[in-house]
């Protein structure tokens, strides 16, 4: 894939939503005959992709996208300190040191007023493996949720023939994308390469460093997917179904909340934050691209990344495909707010719950969105809607790489 002066993401939204197009159906052909992706260097080439090098997780390697996946539903991440887990045709190049899903809401008090309460699943994600309620799988089979904390692959036939359902294409992803009703059972989206599906929540364990003993109370069950064609060979794909889990929040195991035991999320914001560290992390920069394109770009302020063996390095992307309705205007909430934070420096982390929720809402009094180069991280966040107890909502993004020209 190539950006040239900007990156359409609408024409990503089309394609979402058109999954069985033309260009899919042709270039379902050359996936079938096991072709790489051009460019891509040959898997049986010493590219050091053992699973020792992604502890606690597991790598999607089915395109020129190579993305490790954690036990704690980061994306691009290692489980390490030093080394991130998204890197771009070729594990040298990395364009990911980690990423993942927060959520903020605030909840009406037993006594009247509101309190702020977020989940923290990335950068460095906070969250704990697993489901907090059973699953159904294909088979008919009903599994306890801790069963969801390992990675459940499509390619592998006793994971397919009991795949989770919650990662199919069952009849709520129908009523989204008709079209997709000739797979309907399948891994979703049906026809991709390899489906993965996994759980994490904020409920089992320790409350979030930064939520001074409270928790919101939620869970995202994550499907993640790839293609091998060379339409989207640049791409990697989520869809994740976030759950409102705050019935499980109670005054044993949470006793830092002022509320327990099931209530509604208002204002609910759904934020994909990443640490790019794209190569030397010291000298990155991040942006957002607002309405209509609403896209997350990371590059490297010079373009000059010595030990990449693509040259010169290109840009990251994250873009929202699809998004919860608002129930007042029956119209998507959309990609609607941006900061960036610093490894220390201008605009350092958030350190409360009440920051993060600040920047996921886009409170002017804390968002930033220019720095000089730096080690920076960048936050985008989707618009508002409410989450009653014990329902869920669907997000779809796509993560994408691109040259740089001119």
């Amino acid at each position: 894939m190539r950006l040239d002066s900007w990156f359409d993401a609408r024409r990503s939204r089309r394609w979402f939503a058109g999954f069985l197009g033309v260009v899919l159906v042709l270039g379902l052909v050359a996936g079938a005959a096991g072709d790489l992706p051009k460019d891509r260097p040959a898997r049986s080439g010493g590219r050091g992709l053992a699973p020792s090098t992604i502890p606690l997780g597991f790598l999607m390697d089915v395109n020129r996208v190579l993305m490790s996946l954690t036990d704690k539903a980061e994306i691009g991440a290692a489980s390490s300190s030093v080394s991130g887990g998204g890197a771009w045709r070729a594990i040298t190049d990395q364009y990911i040191f980690s990423s993942g899903v927060n959520i903020g809401a605030t909840v009406t008090l037993p006594g009247g007023g509101l309190d702020t309460l977020v989940m923290i699943g990335g950068p460095f994600s906070e969250l704990r493996p697993g489901r907090l309620e059973p699953f159904q799988t294909r088979s008919g089979a009903t599994l306890p949720g801790s069963d969801l904390g390992v990675f459940w692959l499509s390619t592998d036939p006793a994971d397919f023939a009991n795949f989770p359902l919650v990662c199919t294409v069952d009849e709520f992803r129908i009523s989204l994308f008709p079209s997709l009703a000739p797979f309907a059972g399948q891994p979703f989206p049906g026809f991709a390469d390899l489906t993965t599906c996994f759980a994490a929540n904020d409920v089992d364990g320790a409350t979030c460093s930064s939520c001074a003993g409270t928790r919101l109370g939620a869970e995202t069950n994550q499907t993640y997917f790839a293609f091998s064609i060379p339409a989207v060979q640049d791409f990697f794909f989520v869809a994740m179904r976030i759950f409102n889990r705050s019935n499980f929040v109670t005054p044993l195991n949470t006793p830092g909340n002022n509320i327990h035991n099931g209530y509604d999320f208002l204002d609910t914001v759904v934020a994909i934050a990443i640490d790019p560290d794209l190569g030397d992390a010291g000298d990155d920069q991040i942006g957002f691209l607002p309405a209509p394109v609403n896209t997350m770009v990371w590059w490297d302020s010079d373009f000059d990344e010595p030990a990449f063996q693509f040259q010169p390095p290109g840009f990251g992307g994250v873009s929202y495909l699809k998004t919860p309705e608002d129930p007042e205007t029956g119209e998507e909430v959309g990609l609607q707010n941006f900061t960036v934070f610093t490894n220390g420096g201008t605009r350092p982390d958030p350190s409360s719950r009440q920051e993060w929720y600040q920047g996921m809402t886009g409170d002017p009094d804390f968002v930033v969105f220019d720095v000089i180069p730096q080690d920076v991280r960048g936050m985008a966040s989707s618009g508002q809607f409410p989450l009653p107890a014990g329902g869920f909502v669907e997000i779809y993004a796509a993560y994408f790489f691109a040259e740089a020209f001119g």
